[in-house]
């Protein structure tokens, strides 16, 4: 997901045609243009905060660091967006170990409870079935049979293979939308008039 800000009329590059000709020609675009990348730059910081805060995210370089901002001058446009997939419950809110079991996380601001989850070397998993979670419980297999000499023998029981990777929300996922789209909505629009205007009157003046 990406949004941009962006200058569509292409007439706003005219918008002062017939008076001053500092307000003309290639200078008033590139002012113009440097105007968008400004009001773009100040809107990404706006955005990544609402990220931050819709996601869940424990720490703003989570979204800093992930988000890229790109400014077309010749365009007039600045695009904001980001390529980051969802990273482990470690990079969000709320995340605890339960004395009973499971791991409990604070993703998009919503509290949830995984009861079989578990932790690895960092990651997290949840299995696949009831069979797996008993096979990765250790010393909690009454039904496992054992041979004359005391050892597992070979068991019946058909165990779920597999395990799923848990992951929280990605920043590309929560650009766009909800609080982050409202952010960008509300703040771009007048924040580009704010700079267009900086620049008009920098013209103006030299």
């Amino acid at each position: 997901m990406k949004v941009e800000l962006t200058v569509r009329n292409r007439g706003a590059i005219d918008w002062f045609a017939g008076i001053p000709k500092k307000l003309q020609g290639p200078r008033f675009k590139r002012e113009l243009g440097r105007a968008v990348a400004d009001a773009g730059r100040k809107t990404k910081t706006r955005v990544q905060r609402k990220v931050k805060q819709q996601g869940g995210f424990r720490l703003a370089r989570d979204v800093s660091q992930n988000t890229q901002g790109v400014s077309e001058l010749g365009a007039l446009r600045y695009r904001i967006f980001s390529n980051q997939r969802g990273m482990t419950l470690g990079h969000y809110k709320g995340l605890r170990s339960l004395k009973r079991g499971g791991i409990k996380t604070g993703i998009w601001n919503a509290p949830r409870t995984f009861e079989s989850g578990y932790a690895e070397s960092g990651r997290y998993f949840i299995p696949k079935g009831e069979g797996e979670r008993r096979r990765i419980t250790f010393g909690h297999k009454p039904n496992q049979p054992r041979d004359g000499r005391g050892r597992f023998a070979v068991s019946k029981i058909k165990y779920a293979s597999g395990r799923h990777e848990l992951f929280g929300p990605a920043v590309r996922s929560e650009l766009g939308r909800d609080d982050s789209l409202r952010e960008f909505k509300t703040f771009a629009p007048a924040e580009l008039g704010r700079q267009v205007q900086k620049r008009i009157t920098k013209l103006l003046r030299y």
